[in-house]
């Protein structure tokens, strides 16, 4: 599966997946010794807890009841009163807080350990931690605990501040309740502070500098620190980064500035109806207005270059952005943000109400600019638009139609998630880009029948428990699968496509066991990336995709075609159905560069051919007639270019 479906199926299931990959096969927790443990899998067990009482020294053993001990589970020790444990050497992984808070002043990491879960041993008295020399996961340098050299995970709670030269990351809560940190100095080798980092510690100064991101609560509850300073750091700062300190404590109510004023980190308190921004001020931070209720306008002055994501999420009051007319990276459209050439379309307040048309410049919608925008009844959107980013539309539950222009050419996660009122929708035809995701908690996908999914004739997946589907038969008329469309559908044995088909997205068809040959029409275009004969795993530990070619797949298809191309680039066995020229099809008018869509790209491909820089086969050239008059010249490319603005022609 791609990035882009996973991201998409986060905002509907992903703690169903945790489920199944944190909790162990058994539910039923059986007992050996001071320990409470489970089936991890067919063969070796996971402790899940610790029933002992206070002690000195605990010997977890390697093996129980003939299986080995592989895995220490969630919270297993949590408070546990003990000085001192002994990790067995069939240890694999050590899931999250699985020794927290308890008194455990070192630890050696076995050599197989190549798993430590978040705040694993936060918590305790820890003065030292040790790594066999052969594990290839982890090693320990001057007493803590790092992945690599990079990535410091944890730190011993009774040591004085110091962090490798080369780390660039400090994982979530490495410092948390360290008792020896008073002035610290993170340097510009750190690009990320993660949530929690430094949470409950002694520390009383920081100074930060570098680029990168201090995640959520990083110094939450540091009840000694008074003094920030993040200098010309190109930090990002969650706006929770420091609550519940001294430091943010004494800060009067109003707009909270770093950089000498360079950067608007925040807004303390509650915000009145109209905020102006002090001149000087370049960067506004993440958050920095996330839940002012009350906001309806803000202003924003000529030295603003750096808006970040989410500077205004849930002000539900906010109508209006004015940027100052000589911003030379910002612009201000009837209250909408754009950047200065109004080719980025970057934010529509969620205050905003009823219709609202974008800048006949734009081309890129970026990620989740109409997010929660639950006023708008109507967004009016133009031909030029190539590129909709991550959730662009999330959250738009007043809009009940939507038309986007044929120029789209791709689309980030979750597009249409939660517009509950959307019904009716179209997209371009022949767009590999939508999937079923991107229409969760839609009317429209409320509306559709079991089965496959179509929309402008675009397969886009499968409403229905797809688990007992072994073969799929797709209608005439269609044009193009999806991207991931129908991944992970493990007893499909057999697709039928129509001789109509033009793409095939990427891992369409990825992660198919029982799917070993495909037929291909003669009318393909396209044959995405890995769409046949691959496993597709996912690795928790890592946060990447894996794929493994299925040794015995078959593509039948015509010679000169992508199916041949896709066969021999993944060197699969190709059986021919014959020559591309021994097959006729009707094409679509228009289109003169096979993609199945009529777009720009078309009225180019007659341009090209007029000047004698291409020839058009037969089947363009049939095609490229746009206006009937029996000839292909340069009155066609016009009349494609007025089809497509919505002029006559």
């Amino acid at each position: 599966m791609s990035v882009r479906k996973f991201i998409s199926s986060f905002f509907v299931v992903v703690f169903l997946l945790l489920i199944a990959v944190e909790f162990p096969i058994s539910a039923s927790a059986a007992k050996y010794d001071l320990f409470e443990y489970e089936m991890y899998d067919e063969n070796s067990v996971v402790i899940t807890k610790y029933t002992g009482g206070a002690a000195e020294k605990v010997v977890i053993p390697e093996e129980i009841d003939g299986y080995p001990v592989k895995v220490i589970g969630e919270d297993a020790f949590s408070d546990a009163e003990i000085y001192e444990v002994e990790l067995p050497e069939t240890l694999e992984i050590i899931e999250d807080f699985a020794f927290w808070n308890t008194a455990l002043y070192t630890v050696v990491i076995p050599q197989n350990v190549s798993h430590i879960g978040v705040g694993a041993f936060s918590g305790g008295r820890f003065t030292e931690y040790k790594v066999e020399d052969n594990n290839k996961t982890y090693q320990a340098y001057r007493g803590s605990l790092y992945t690599s050299l990079s990535e410091l995970i944890a730190f011993p709670t009774m040591a004085e501040f110091y962090i490798h030269p080369h780390t660039s990351t400090i994982a979530p809560y490495a410092f948390i309740s360290a008792l020896n940190l008073k002035d610290i100095e993170i340097d510009t080798n750190v690009e990320f502070i993660s949530e929690g980092a430094f949470m409950y510690s002694s520390v009383e100064s920081v100074e930060i500098e570098g680029r990168g991101r201090v995640d959520h609560y990083a110094f939450y509850g540091c009840e000694n620190l008074t003094s920030v300073d993040v200098g010309d750091s190109q930090m990002s700062v969650s706006i929770n980064a420091f609550e519940e300190t001294p430091w943010f404590n004494n800060q009067p109510d109003g707009v909270i500035c770093f950089r000498e004023g360079r950067m608007a980190y925040m807004y303390k308190g509650v915000a009145p109806e109209k905020i102006e921004l002090k001149p000087g001020v370049y960067s506004i931070n993440e958050g920095a207005f996330a839940g002012q209720k009350n906001l309806k306008e803000i202003v924003i002055p000529q030295t603003v270059g750096i808006i970040e994501l989410s500077a205004f999420d849930g002000c539900t009051s906010l109508e209006n952005i004015v940027v100052h007319e000589d911003d030379s990276t910002y612009k201000s459209i009837d209250g909408m943000l754009y950047s200065n050439d109004e080719t980025r379309f970057y934010l529509c307040p969620e205050g905003k109400t009823g219709s609202v048309s974008l800048s006949i410049k734009t081309k890129f919608i970026e990620d989740y600019a109409f997010k929660s925008c639950e006023k708008l009844t109507d967004i009016k959107l133009f031909y030029g638009i190539t590129v909709i980013g991550e959730g662009a539309f999330v959250g738009c539950s007043g809009i009940k139609e939507l038309k986007l222009p044929t120029s789209v050419e791709n689309a980030g996660a979750a597009t249409f998630f939660d517009c509950s009122s959307l019904e009716d929708i179209v997209i371009p035809e022949g767009s590999t880009a939508f999937t079923d995701v991107d229409f969760f908690g839609t009317r429209w996908l409320d509306l559709q029948p079991e089965g496959v999914l179509y929309l402008c004739n675009n397969a886009l997946g499968y409403k229905g428990d797809p688990t007992e589907i072994t073969e799929l038969t797709f209608k005439e008329g269609t044009i193009a699968v999806a991207e991931d469309a129908f991944f992970g559908f493990e007893l499909l044995n057999k697709v039928t496509f129509p001789d109509t088909l033009k793409k095939i997205g990427d891992y369409a068809f990825a992660t198919c066991p029982s799917l070993k040959e495909v037929s291909i029409p003669a009318g393909i275009k396209s044959v995405g990336v890995q769409s046949f004969g691959f496993i597709r795993t996912y690795n928790e530990e890592t946060g990447h995709w894996s794929s493994s070619k299925m040794s015995d797949f078959t593509v039948r298809g015509y010679e000169n075609t992508d199916a041949m191309n896709f066969a021999n680039f993944y060197d699969y066995e190709f059986i021919s159905l014959g020559d591309i020229g021994d097959f006729e099809y009707e094409g679509l008018l228009g289109d003169t560069n096979g993609d199945g869509v009529i777009s720009i790209k078309d009225a180019t491909t007659i341009q090209k051919h007029v000047v004698g820089f291409i020839n058009l086969n037969k089947y363009q050239y049939e095609n490229a007639d746009f206006n009937g008059d029996g000839n292909v010249n340069v009155k066609d490319a016009t009349a494609i270019q007025k089809f497509l603005v919505g002029l006559p022609y």
